[in-house]
């Protein structure tokens, strides 16, 4: 099924459009937080009382949220003028981290790393732009929110987002933020890996500068020079830049630049 066609499926809580596609059931339980494990407990298997059950939950949901990776901003944008209540938030992270995070998972891809990054950073600069341009037509509808900020500072970072979803954040939801996100978070080490718990986000987002071989950090920066210059990332020219953790994961930016101004009044943080 068409990208678009899975997102309406969920959006209109029609999950039986999404059986055919779902064809890696047993591969799927051994991945995902608690909670993804507990559902799949719940349903034992079966995938239509899962679908029965998960298709009531929607319907009484008074909003429907998604996490989509690998989906260009471009097509998911045509869906707001279908779905005039949809807003899209767009996350952005170093190309450096996102290479080397995926040679982690599969280290046999370390093979053409130039061309890798050229192919990934084309895309970050079409969504990037893309997103600018639904601002236009679509204002506070899209927000590009950076992954290192949303680390270093997750409070603050997610009390912009639910004010642009229009959620209000509550005592409750700050102490959840900073479970998931602070040194003292009791989860198990495997939730940490595949969840969204990190035993610390910001040590999380600074872990790849310590680890990431130079040749790959500069080979991609060969391919990522435009990203860096419009998401604010630093150069890091040698391993001593790398490994320099008072170079910050984002540059300041000037606020007397009319890039500034455009950010800041259109849902770029």
């Amino acid at each position: 099924m068409h990208a678009l066609g899975v997102l309406k499926s969920i959006y209109s809580c029609d999950f039986r459009l999404l059986e055919d596609t779902i064809s890696l059931w047993s591969f799927a339980k051994g991945r995902g937080d608690f909670n993804w494990t507990k559902s799949l407990k719940d349903c034992n298997g079966r995938l239509q009382y899962c679908f029965d059950k998960q298709i009531r939950r929607c319907e009484n949901a008074t909003s429907r949220v998604t996490k989509v990776v690998r989906v260009t901003v471009g097509l998911v944008g045509r869906m707001l003028e279908k779905y005039p209540n949809l807003k899209i938030v767009h996350l952005m992270r170093d190309p450096r981290a996102v290479l080397h995070s995926r040679m982690e998972i599969w280290p046999s891809n370390t093979k053409n790393t130039l061309e890798t990054a050229r192919s990934l950073c084309r895309k970050m600069k079409e969504d990037y732009m893309d997103s600018k341009q639904l601002l236009i037509h679509h204002p506070n509808r899209v927000r590009t929110v950076f992954y290192e900020d949303l680390a270093i500072e997750p409070i603050k970072v997610t009390k912009e987002l639910y004010k642009f979803a229009n959620y209000d954040f509550t005592y409750e939801d700050e102490r959840r933020i900073r479970n998931m996100t602070g040194s003292y978070s009791i989860e198990t080490k495997a939730n940490r890996k595949w969840g969204l718990f990190k035993q610390n986000s910001s040590e999380t987002a600074r872990k790849w500068r310590l680890t990431i071989p130079p040749s790959v950090a500069l080979l991609t920066g060969l391919g990522c020079s435009e990203i860096y210059d419009l998401a604010r990332y630093p150069e890091l020219k040698d391993k001593t830049d790398l490994r320099n953790t008072s170079i910050p994961l984002r540059l300041p930016m000037n606020p007397k630049s009319l890039l500034s101004d455009y950010l800041t009044h259109n849902g770029h943080v």
